[in-house]
């Protein structure tokens, strides 16, 4: 049983972290009007969530900030 939740446990960390694009905005330092023509300019890829709200990934939003770290 250990050894199923720590699989879990690791799929989970490989997964992207969802960005709502109102934080997204933020985190770049734009207004969200701004965020939406980049997202309309394919600069950044975005999915709907379960919940019902377009995310982006934690990923993605480094790489288009310039942020990316090194793994």
């Amino acid at each position: 049983m250990d050894e199923r939740n720590h699989s879990a446990a690791s799929s989970a960390a490989k997964e992207p972290t969802p960005v709502s694009f109102a934080d997204a905005a933020r985190f770049l330092g734009v207004d969200t009007f701004t965020f939406y023509s980049i997202v309309q300019r394919e600069e950044i890829p975005f999915v709907l969530a379960s919940h019902g709200e377009f995310v982006v990934s934690q990923q993605d939003l480094n790489k288009l900030a310039g942020k990316e770290s090194s793994c």
